[in-house]
Order: C-alpha cells, then structure tokens, then sequence
C-alpha cells in the first residue's frame, strides 16, 4: 500500500509556566484521508492530564485546520500513524474514554465523537482495556511493551510520555444538483394541480 507524509520540524511550544510540550513531528496521510497527525512529547518538566491534552489538542491549528485528540476507524489509519511517527513507542493519549460510561469505550474528540470504538477499528492489547485501580478510563497508543497496540490509563498518568494530535480536513458539503430547485419547484406545481382536480 503506497504511504506518504509530509514530516514536521520540532518545535518548543510553552502551554503555562509550569508545563511545556515539544511539538516533535508531524505527518500527512496523502494517499489516504488527507488528515495530518502530529505527536507532542511533554518535556521534562512535567505532564498534562487526558483532559488537559484535550483541550491543548483543540487549541492547535495546522494550516488552518483545528486538531483534536487522534481518533481511529480502519487499520490502515491506525498502521499509517505507527509507520511514519512515533518511531520510540512512546506512550500518547488518544481520544478515547470510557469515563461517561464505564466499560462502553467511545470517541469523545473529533468527527468520531460519540462513537463506540468497537463499531470500527480498535487495537486494544491482550487483557486490555482493564481498568487497573478503578481509575483508567483514557486511550493511550503504543502502550503495550513498545508494541503498537492501545492500552487503558489515568486521566494523570507518569506512563503517558505525551499525546497524538489529529487534524481533520473537514467534509465539503456535497452541492445540489443545478436543476433540483427546478425539478421540487415542478413536483409542488403537480401536486397543487392534483388538489385542483380533486375539487
């Protein structure tokens, strides 16, 4: 399957004064949605919390688009993201929770918000998700042994290394017909010619 990206410079972008993520790279899925994908590393001075790297990701903007947390339907969206980014496993929160309802996993970002996962695509681990301690009712990604597979995790979790951004090219609406206005205009003219008749 052909595969192309456009990849990103790093960058330093300061969210407050105690917590600063390091945009690391970034990559376009050309021959396929159109969407570009960004991983952003916390630094070494501390983490964000799921909701935090939510809202972090809504703020984002990438050549006019609005990022959201990343949200998968198909494998091979999913086998793009692992292919052209990422390339340390690191552990990245997805958009994907369980919170509002425990054990019923949905998208909660982006167009796929309110969504199940298992009405798509998923890449849970083995014996995932488990809801260890009660608490883990996030989407995480390369989260199992390095391996490219999703695992559940605390909203505030020292495994999470940072978060995957998705930029969504967003649905055209699709245009009417030229003619549709003529062809509704003739069918309301047939029926008020009908109600005549009847009379």
């Amino acid at each position: 399957m052909l595969k192309s990206f456009v990849a990103g410079a790093a960058a330093l972008v300061s969210l407050s004064a105690t917590t600063a993520v390091v945009q690391a790279e970034t990559a376009t899925w050309e021959m396929g949605n159109g969407h570009t994908y960004q991983v952003v590393l916390f630094d070494e001075r501390g983490e964000l919390t799921w909701q935090e790297t939510r809202d972090a990701a809504a703020a984002m903007s990438f050549n006019g688009l609005t990022g959201h947390l990343a949200t998968f339907t198909t494998e091979d969206e999913w086998n793009f993201v692992v292919d052209n980014l990422n390339e340390q496993a690191l552990d990245l929160y997805l958009g994907g929770s369980d919170e509002a309802e425990p054990d019923v996993w949905r998208w909660v970002t982006g167009p796929e918000a309110g969504h199940l996962l298992d009405d798509g695509f998923t890449a849970w681990a083995g014996r995932e998700p488990n809801n260890v301690g009660g608490v883990e009712a996030y989407l995480a990604g390369w989260s199992f042994f390095q391996e490219e597979l999703w695992n559940d995790l605390p909203a505030s979790s020292n495994a999470a290394r940072g978060y995957l951004v998705e930029y969504s090219v967003p649905s055209a609406p699709v245009p009417l017909p030229a003619g549709l206005p003529l062809i509704l205009a003739g069918f309301g003219a047939l029926g008020a010619l009908r109600q005549l008749r009847r009379r």
